[in-house]
């Protein structure tokens, strides 16, 4: 009788431990997944932000440029008259 119970106790245990070593293994593969969507979803953000400041840095430029001209038309037209 006790034979037999070490038996079952080993198998059960076997079991156990088999059962343990995959749901680790999908727990850590759940938990990959979800950090590779954080840093996908940090990175489009990210992305999102430099094209923002790209786009402004280049209407400031534009800005800057006509500024420019209107003050060279402004010093011409001021040299011109007088």
């Amino acid at each position: 009788m006790s034979t037999e119970f070490a038996i079952v106790i080993a198998v059960i245990g076997l079991i156990a431990t088999i059962l343990s070593i995959v749901l680790a293994v999908v727990t850590l593969s759940r938990n990959k997944r979800q950090d590779d969507t954080d840093v996908k979803s940090r990175l489009t953000r990210i992305e999102t932000d430099i094209i923002y400041i790209r786009e402004n840095l280049d209407k400031r430029g534009q800005w800057e440029a006509s500024i420019e001209e209107r003050v060279r038309a402004l010093e011409r037209s001021s040299v011109k008259t007088t």
